[in-house]
């Protein structure tokens, strides 16, 4: 959405919020209770059971399949056949050659500096500083594991796992090793699972669990609270309307949340863009963004 239309995020909170609080008000002080309470129960049911339950989800029905989906499309030679081809594109015009880079790899126990020494020394002159060279190898890094995990996976993992990878590149270190066993690639399936994919997955398990118990005893509050004071009568006590007014700005404030964590989902599951908390519209509110962030970096 276009940055201009911020207004639409803080604007539409306003509207929620201020119907609620009319419209419980007006409906009574047992039924705004009634609803409160109901509300309130929703997302501490939601909040106590989205964890649990997606990550048994998770674990019980999808990580083997993402384990044996990475498996089939990796082998002892690509992590390096994909290095290559990333440090002929870094901007230095230089040639690679793969068997050196393997071998260099296979014998190094200090990745960076042995790379970033070999490119230095491909043209007979120095390339660049260390720590420039280091940041685009670790750019090499980032781009082949995206490429590998968005081969069979979702594009939120992948774009999850690159941005790891740039914030802690000596994790992705420990996984270099068992690039080369010729056997079986399990290994290295299951650490970039356990150190990159498994996080995500069950964060976007989260989000639709939390939104369905959400949901549903919103749905049941509502069925329930038609039958709660049928026979009241509407309060004259502007004290009954406070009160009613007030927990139903509390329901409105639910209900905004819901509203943002099926925004969220909406993004991770349906997009490769603005996966984390880069949409300008959000970014320029001044209340919604506050919500969006909480729920974007929720583990």
């Amino acid at each position: 959405m276009d940055s201009n239309l911020w207004w639409i995020y803080d604007g539409g909170t306003a509207v929620i919020l201020l119907s609620f609080i009319f419209i419980t008000a007006k409906r009574g002080l047992a039924k705004a209770v009634a609803s409160f309470v109901g509300f309130i129960l929703s997302i501490v049911v939601a909040v106590a059971l989205c964890n649990t339950v997606a990550d048994s989800i998770y674990h019980t029905i999808i990580r083997s399949s993402n384990v044996k989906n990475l498996t089939k499309h990796m082998n002892n030679t690509k992590f390096v056949e994909m290095l290559d081809e990333r440090l002929e594109d870094i901007g230095y015009s230089i040639s690679v050659n793969q068997n050196k880079l393997e071998t260099i790899i296979k014998n190094s126990d200090d990745y960076d500096n042995d790379i970033i020494d070999y490119l230095n020394k491909i043209n007979g002159k120095k390339l660049d500083e260390k720590a420039r060279l280091e940041f685009l190898l670790h750019d090499c890094y980032a781009d082949i594991l995206k490429a590998m995990i968005s081969e069979e996976l979702s594009p939120f993992c992948a774009e999850s796992a690159s941005r790891q990878v740039i914030d802690d590149p000596k994790e992705f270190e420990q996984l270099i090793p068992l690039f080369f066993d010729a056997e079986t690639q399990t290994p290295a399936a299951e650490y970039i699972c356990e150190h990159y994919v498994d996080e995500p997955y069950i964060y976007c398990f989260k989000l639709v669990v939390f939104i369905a118990f959400l949901g549903l005893i919103m749905l049941i509050t509502f069925l329930i609270t038609k039958s709660v004071g049928k026979g009241e009568t509407m309060e004259t006590s502007f004290v009954s309307h406070a009160v009613s007014g007030i927990l139903g700005m509390a329901k409105g404030a639910v209900f905004v949340i819901a509203i943002a964590v099926i925004i969220r989902i909406s993004v991770v599951y349906g997009t490769n863009q603005l996966l984390f908390f880069e949409n300008p519209a959000i970014e320029k509110t001044y209340v919604f963004k506050y919500i969006y962030e909480y729920i974007t970096n929720y583990k």
